[in-house]
């Protein structure tokens, strides 16, 4: 999973350039939340082209479509669903059993959605 907010490429990037090209090698598939909250470093996606190394964009690091992280709960609970999703989560038929599932991811990892300030999760 990778986080992109306006730090994610910065000046200490070296190792997480490293990584991605390591997963893509291993053929792991990276899922992307793209931060949209300006409290948690979220920026434009049009930004990325500018921060993300060209050999990643060129070897198609955004072919896959990012999932959106906007400001607010309901945004939010609306994009740990499609994260859980992307991740391999089921629906199941037991009611909110969804919900718990991405709490519990969310719970896990929660600095992912706490804004990692450029940090992979």
């Amino acid at each position: 999973m990778l986080y992109l907010n306006r730090y994610t490429f910065g000046a200490s990037a070296k190792a997480l350039v490293e990584e991605i090209c390591k997963a893509w090698s291993a053929k792991l598939q990276i899922v992307m939340i793209h931060e949209k909250d300006p409290a948690r470093g979220g920026c434009e996606f049009s930004e990325f082209s500018l921060t993300t190394p060209a050999h990643l964009i060129e070897d198609g690091l955004y072919r896959q479509l990012a999932i959106p992280f906007e400001g607010g709960e309901a945004h939010r609970d609306v994009s740990r669903v499609m994260l859980a999703k992307a991740l391999g989560a089921k629906v199941s038929s037991r009611k909110h059993s969804l919900r718990r599932s991405v709490r519990a991811v969310v719970t896990r990892g929660s600095a992912a959605d706490e804004g990692l300030g450029g940090e992979r999760v």
